[in-house]
């Protein structure tokens, strides 16, 4: 069943999307879907396929954007995912699981790495966006598509520009970096997915340095699939579901 509903924010209500499993199914815990930047994909068809399998899965619209009230930001979209957290966990204090897209994968993996219990963390075509600075120097290229993809967007978000949000992350580039969540993700089973063909977020840029940070440390349990895909993986979902599934199952 899928179901509109609206949870308290910092800077008022979060519009989000409840997808609840049919009671013969559920018991398998929640997820958490966190999504790009607004006017991109929510995947809503790994919400279902998810929801179908026996998952609670709460798709979160962040502060300022779509239905939600408030100001955009990195630090606000934080907050958000924090609060939805903490929603889930009230209704399934068996465990909480995270799924983030894009920049959402940015926000996923901060989100779990506050949560140790965290039961699983997938991160697709994951952005880190804390390396920006880093781009302008290895991939001048990648930093101007990202920057043009933010300014191009910057209309769906309410209350802040695109430069603004550039600022915000040279400012906070240090502690936005996913590399340095590392050790705290290293007790969380992870699945990152890459796209060979992806302009926005290459794997070598975003997905490599976090995966060899994991694979550095005794015991961690990452897995890294790369499909021949770009950004929205639009050719290869059927992969992606399947990729999902079988690390889900070995969690």
């Amino acid at each position: 069943m899928r179901k509109n509903i609206y949870i308290n924010g910092r800077q008022g209500k979060l519009e989000s999307i409840l997808f609840e499993p049919d009671e013969r199914n559920a018991g398998k815990g929640s997820f958490l879907f966190l999504p790009g930047v607004p006017g991109t994909d929510k995947n809503d068809d790994l919400a279902e396929m998810l929801c179908f399998d026996g998952y609670r899965v709460l798709c979160l619209s962040f502060s300022g954007t779509c239905g939600s009230e408030g100001i955009y930001s990195l630090e606000h979209a934080l907050e958000d995912a924090e609060t939805a957290y903490s929603y889930l966990s009230a209704l399934d204090p068996g465990g909480v699981s995270v799924f983030g897209h894009s920049m959402g994968g940015f926000i996923a993996a901060h989100t779990a790495a506050a949560h140790p219990g965290t039961r699983s963390l997938i991160l697709m075509f994951p952005c880190d966006i804390g390396r920006l600075p880093i781009w302008d120097d290895e991939s001048i290229m990648t930093s101007y598509i990202v920057k043009d993809f933010l300014d191009s967007h910057a209309s769906f978000l309410s209350g802040v520009s695109s430069e603004q949000l550039i600022s915000e992350i040279y400012l906070n580039s240090k502690s936005f970096s996913l590399v340095n969540l590392a050790p705290a993700l290293s007790r969380i089973p992870t699945l990152m997915i890459g796209g060979s063909r992806d302009r926005y977020a290459p794997p070598r840029l975003n997905c490599a340095p976090l995966y060899d940070s994991l694979s550095s440390i005794s015991g961690s349990k990452v897995v890294y699939r790369e499909f021949e895909t770009g950004h929205y993986g639009a050719d290869c979902r059927g992969l992606i579901s399947i990729a999902i599934s079988d690390f889900l199952r070995g969690c």
